[in-house]
């Protein structure tokens, strides 16, 4: 059952490759140890990698692009945000050949791209 709730709740979102890309680097290619944390605590697990990983870099987090990203990771529900995190470990422990920073990678692990 929780597996339909996180494949139903990454289905609710639509990703830019340039968001991916940010989530990938902030994600340093492993699902991060706070999801595994509950309750309240388990809510902008996404949102807090992505601001760790900009730490130091203020002009970065000014971005448009970037204040627009935070603000989506900021909206997903704790299942979503699970569930975000979920895919993008799963993309970066497909084979080198398999993931590609593409729709076709990305759809692989259940993340619908938009340009």
């Amino acid at each position: 059952m929780w597996a339909d709730i996180l494949a139903a709740s990454l289905g609710l979102h639509t990703w830019t490759l340039p968001e991916l890309e940010t989530l990938t680097q902030a994600a340093a290619g492993s699902l991060m140890s706070d999801a595994c944390r509950t309750g309240m605590d388990a809510t902008g697990i996404a949102e807090a990698e992505v601001w760790d990983w900009l730490a130091g870099d203020r002009e970065a987090a000014k971005a448009p692009a970037m204040v627009a990203l935070v603000d989506k990771l900021h909206a997903l529900t704790p299942a979503e945000d699970i569930a975000l995190l979920d895919a993008v470990s799963c993309w970066w422990r497909l084979d080198a050949g398999q993931r590609t920073m593409d729709a076709d990678g990305w759809a692989q692990v259940g993340i619908r791209v938009t340009a």
